[in-house]
């Protein structure tokens, strides 16, 4: 048991002696992850095409990884929000309502909890790597209840992109098909042109309800990480992290069966095995707890009586010096 301590000891210790160049080094990597998937919409024309179709995009892409990391939480996001528009600006009236939804996320949410409103782009990189439940699962257990909130919002937007490159592509070619004297930008058809795009964008969102159905799903789970983390038992974290692969799992299958719909159920389980597996290292990491010298305590004062369970934490053995 030392050596696993000394392990867990080292890693605290190297990331506290270089905890800002750590936490750079993460944004960093995150920002690239983040802004290659948004620079996968699938559909960039116009005079910045260049940008996203050619070699300059891998500069480009370091240089907004750098800015996502060194810029505060709300102005990251709001970076993404840009990129995410700059694909789209040879459309304006699909550019501008993809930015005033998705700057909503950040207006209604990001400004009152910033910091838990980088689980947006967690759960988008969960989804990047297939291992959603683990951003999910995270969740639960250290954001609490509101967490509900990003994690949905994430996941409709990782629903919601292959729509939204589809309406691209089809305004695209109804728009090439045009006179070249009706092909020019026109204020007052831009009304006309927004009611086209809800259209589609509604049809497009109503034909598959898995970003709605897998939202549920993630929200049970936030759920029941919270509550069976709280439980007064031994190891109540580490059995929240199993229980919240399970209720992914058990929830996913029912969810889709009652829908009848295709579901993978090994990738589901797959998935969310490797997703307990990442967060066991997370939990060790956190606290490791003896359970087994764990006493309770009761006192009182003039007005109460309390209750009080003392867990303590486990430290590696030091020598004693001679």
């Amino acid at each position: 048991m030392d050596a696993v301590l000394y392990v867990r000891e080292t890693v605290l210790k190297f990331y506290k002696r270089y905890e800002g160049i750590s936490a750079f080094a993460f944004k960093l990597i995150a920002g690239i992850f983040i802004f290659a998937w948004v620079g996968g919409i699938g559909y960039v024309q116009g005079n910045l095409k260049f940008l996203f179709d050619s070699a300059l995009f891998l500069p480009f892409l370091l240089m907004m990884a750098v800015l996502f990391a060194v810029l505060p939480p709300v102005l990251a996001n709001l970076l993404v929000i840009l990129a995410a528009a700059l694909q789209l600006s040879a459309l304006p009236e699909l550019m501008i309502l993809v930015f005033a939804l998705l700057l909503c996320v950040i207006i209604f949410y990001g400004r009152m909890a910033p910091k838990k409103s980088f689980l947006v782009l967690g759960i988008l990189i969960g989804f990047y790597f297939r291992i959603p439940a683990a951003v999910v699962i995270f969740a639960g257990l250290y954001a609490g209840m509101t967490s509900i909130i990003p994690v949905a919002a994430g996941t409709v937007i990782w629903h919601i992109k292959p729509v939204i490159s589809d309406i691209a592509v089809q305004l695209a070619t109804n728009r090439a098909a045009l006179p070249p004297a009706a092909e020019e930008f026109d204020i007052m058809q831009m009304p006309a042109n927004f009611s086209d795009i809800y259209r589609m964008l509604f049809d497009g969102i109503s034909a598959d309800y898995t970003w709605l159905t897998q939202s549920f799903v993630f929200a049970l789970v936030i759920v029941a990480v919270y509550v069976i983390s709280r439980f007064d038992f031994d190891r109540a974290k580490e059995m929240a992290i199993i229980a919240g692969g399970a209720v992914n799992i058990i929830c996913s299958v029912v969810v889709y069966f009652i829908l009848s719909r295709k579901i993978g159920f090994a990738g589901t389980a797959v998935s969310s095995a490797v997703s307990v597996l990442l967060m066991f290292p997370v939990r060790f990491l956190d606290s490791v707890l003896d359970y087994k010298n764990a006493e309770r305590v009761q006192f009182e004062d003039e007005d109460n009586y309390y209750y009080v369970k003392i867990i303590p934490k486990m430290f590696l053995k030091k020598e004693d010096e001679s």
